[in-house]
């Protein structure tokens, strides 16, 4: 009886082991399975981020040559500062009847075909691309600082992605919707 009963345990303890090594193997499936999808979307994450860097990296030549040309631009309008405040002065000092001034514009109109109202009309004339210029220096500023906003933005993203190593669909999809608001003004 004792052997047999021994038997019995035996078989219990055996059918238990099998139902354990089951739902280990169950187990180890599953982990299998979450392991590729973590492959899987590490593989994801990290095409994203070179998606981004090189989103970044284009911002960051686009800001470049904003520099660049408002640089140009500045340049621009110093010139043509200096041309307006020299035309400006001979204007006054003609109109003043300085022998010099009046020599000058005489010699001015003999060399260029310049009177004394044509010399009016290009100090108008300078005077309205001043004020075009100082907008389109306002608006290379503004362009400038969306653009580093822009910049800041993505690479606070970045870095917040890789310290957590979480996906970065959310992020992308956000900052596109901030910037597509921002572009629409809303």
């Amino acid at each position: 009886m004792r052997d047999a009963g021994y038997v019995i345990v035996t078989h219990v303890q055996a059918e238990r082991l099998r139902v354990k090594m089951a739902g280990a193997r169950e187990d180890a499936s599953k982990v299998e399975e979450r392991v590729a999808l973590l492959r899987t979307e590490l593989v994801c994450t990290q095409r994203r981020e070179a998606t981004v860097e090189s989103y970044v990296s284009g911002i960051e030549k686009d800001l470049e040559m904003a520099k660049a040309e408002a640089f140009v631009c500045d340049a621009r309008i110093a010139e043509l500062e200096s041309r307006l405040l020299d035309a400006e002065d001979r204007l006054f000092k003609a109109e003043e009847g300085d022998p010099l001034a009046e020599s000058d514009l005489v010699k001015s109109k003999e060399a260029e075909g310049t009177t004394l109202d044509s010399l009016g009309r290009e100090s108008a004339s300078a005077t309205s691309l001043k004020i075009a210029l100082e907008k389109l220096r306002s608006e290379h500023a503004t362009t400038l600082a969306t653009t580093e906003s822009s910049l800041i933005h993505f690479q606070e993203g970045l870095r917040s992605a890789r310290a957590s190593r979480v996906p970065f669909s959310w992020f992308c999809c956000l900052s596109l919707t901030r910037e597509g608001n921002s572009a629409g003004g809303g």
